[in-house]
């Protein structure tokens, strides 16, 4: 199969085949600007996911509600840390936890929305494990249920459906976002290479 070759007008200083790509990508453009150059392409492209991500939520259907915003305030893209001297990542997240809350925007729920989740009913298992911290606590409880004191016992969880945001936007922008990341390294390439000395 034959790689990717690049037409433009040789008169503005561009490639024209993989050959010459390969001479200024291995020659002419330094390693840490090849970084840059690539986590530049990705954010044109991850821009597009996060977009359709943040629009998914409140969109209505089966997309999870917006009712304070904080979801879609949560969602972010940022360089992943397996970024190095081989390779760029860039991933599309949530906030959560302590620095987050600071700023209003921990969504520390975001994977039950997308997953879905269990929910305790009063009286069940899982109810009883969470509330009873010790093993008295525990037993306690056990005394209670067993003599019929407990009102309203039941002894099932419930299911919490799934409303799937992120996923939805990767399937539907993946195209799209691939496209934009192959442009913008394209251009990217154009801006360097012009003003590399041969």
């Amino acid at each position: 199969m034959a790689g990717p070759v690049w037409t433009s007008d040789p008169a503005r200083g561009s490639t024209r085949g993989a050959r010459e790509l390969y001479y200024a990508l291995s020659t002419k453009i330094p390693q840490q600007m090849e970084g840059k150059l690539l986590q530049k392409a990705l954010t044109a492209g991850t821009a597009v996911i996060l977009k359709e991500a943040k629009a998914n939520v409140g969109r209505g259907g089966n997309f999870p509600r917006s009712i304070t915003g904080t979801l879609k305030k949560a969602i972010y893209a940022k360089r992943g840390r397996k970024s190095d001297a081989t390779q760029e990542v860039r991933f599309i997240s949530i906030r959560r936890g302590n620095r987050a809350a600071k700023s209003g925007r921990d969504a520390w729920y975001g994977r039950l929305v997308e997953y879905g989740h269990r929910t305790a009913k009063k009286g069940s298992r899982l109810m009883r494990e969470s509330n009873a911290k010790t093993k008295a606590g525990f037993d306690r409880y056990e005394r209670k249920r067993a003599a019929g004191t407990i009102k309203g016992l039941r002894t099932s969880t419930g299911r919490a459906d799934p409303h799937p945001f992120m996923r939805p936007a990767w399937e539907s922008k993946k195209v799209e976002a691939q496209q934009r990341v192959m442009r913008g390294i394209e251009e990217q390439l154009e801006k360097a290479i012009k003003g590399a000395r041969w």
